[in-house]
């Protein structure tokens, strides 16, 4: 057996029936005795097919860390012996539908993604996407927040909510993003969903596709609801398409173009899961450094929009 189960239900779930997985060493299996979910999966690092109840592999003595592998499962991560990372040649891993976006198995201890240009070589990133009612800051609302966390241990996390909305769905943001107003019932109320996502994203990195819709948004929104981010910095992967002089740089182009899968495009999550891939097959194409920003650049716009925003919405 492959020592990543073929399967991409979260790891709460047993593939066959639903119910709790357990994992003990090398052994992933379902809690409920009447179901036959038992598997074994092979070392990581060498491949050798063992059972052990510690994790150990008997041939070279490595031991992953069983956090690392539910995370790995969770995710549907594959680890690669055949690409191994050009500094410091251990392995690499990937999302098993996006091969191109590599990364080190160490990261972010690899000193490979400690670029000259930066001073903080183990930050988390968090990429982000939203789904709005419409295009126009002034008025519009974000309706559905998709956040996909890498940490400083290489784990990875999501955070995925819609968000209540006075304003009707028109049929084109329906029909773009599938979403309807019968989704929508039931979503928290704005205040407590940014005041989470802030406590999700914490000082990472945020990585968007498009840094003039995505941060003003997010700023004007916290604005306007009374929270605070507490990151300053960002990374837009459609600035950094830009400096590797893609010829066409939408983010639909570029995940066809580097075999990125996006089965839910304009969808929230989906899309930031697609940009977390992009961001890595930039990363190993190595032209240039990741742009890093500030996210004063867009301070005194969202201040300002945010401002009017809520002197309409007093007058009303």
């Amino acid at each position: 057996m492959p020592w990543v189960a073929e399967f991409t239900k979260t790891m709460a779930s047993c593939p066959k029936c639903q119910h709790a997985l357990a994992i003990q060493g090398n052994r992933l299996h379902c809690t409920q005795t009447a179901c036959d979910f038992d598997i074994r999966y092979r070392c990581p690092f060498c491949n050798h097919a063992f059972e052990s109840d510690t994790g150990a592999c008997p041939e070279c003595q490595q031991c992953l860390d069983t956090n690392r592998l539910l995370n790995m499962i969770q995710y549907d991560l594959v680890l690669d012996t055949e690409n191994t990372c050009k500094t410091c040649q251990s392995m690499t891993l990937h999302p098993r539908v996006s091969p191109n976006a590599r990364r080190c198995f160490k990261y972010p201890n690899c000193v490979g993604q400690m670029s000259l240009f930066e001073t903080k070589p183990k930050d988390t990133l968090v990429f982000l996407d939203f789904e709005t009612t419409g295009l126009d800051m002034n008025h519009d609302d974000i309706i559905e927040i998709g956040a996909l966390k890498l940490d400083e241990r290489g784990h990875l996390s999501h955070f995925q909510t819609f968000i209540h909305t006075s304003k009707p769905l028109s049929s084109t943001i329906t029909k773009l993003t599938g979403i309807t107003e019968s989704m929508m019932i039931g979503a928290p109320a704005p205040p407590s969903v940014f005041e989470s996502f802030s406590a999700f994203v914490g000082t990472s990195t945020l990585v968007v596709h498009n840094a003039d819709f995505d941060i003003p948004w997010l700023l004007i929104m916290n604005h306007v609801h009374g929270t605070q981010l507490h990151t300053n910095q960002f990374v837009c992967t459609l600035d950094w398409a830009k400096k590797n002089q893609e010829p066409r740089c939408s983010l639909g182009v570029l995940a066809k173009k580097y075999g990125i899968v996006n089965s839910s495009a304009h969808r929230a999550l989906s899309d930031a899961i697609a940009t977390h891939a992009l961001y890595f097959c930039f990363d190993n194409l190595n032209k240039v450094p990741r742009p890093v920003q500030s996210l004063n650049h867009y301070t005194a716009l969202a201040e300002r929009i945010a401002t009017r925003r809520m002197a309409e919405t007093v007058t009303a």
